[in-house]
């Protein structure tokens, strides 16, 4: 979002954590997308809404990958094409 990069809704979304250790259960990394989709909801690119609304009429799946990344921890989002 930095970038100006905006998801064309609706699409599944893919999730790629970067865990600095497996210290943590995935599920309780997995949690935190409640709060990243609120976060997308209240951001705004270039002064547009990044999320609408993070209901099934936006958000039609999504799919999370765990690795470890210990010089990087991260977490990179991406969007999926979603066939209509």
């Amino acid at each position: 979002m930095v970038d100006g990069i905006m998801f064309d809704w609706p699409c599944k979304l893919k999730f790629d954590w970067y865990l600095p250790d497996g210290r943590i259960d995935p599920d309780n990394w997995d949690f935190t997308k409640k709060f990243i989709f609120d976060g997308m909801q209240k951001a705004k690119v270039q002064g547009v809404v990044f999320l609408g609304n993070d209901s099934v009429k936006n958000i039609r799946g999504y799919d999370h990958d765990f690795y470890i990344d210990k010089e990087n921890p991260r977490l990179e989002i991406y969007e999926m094409e979603v066939k209509q």
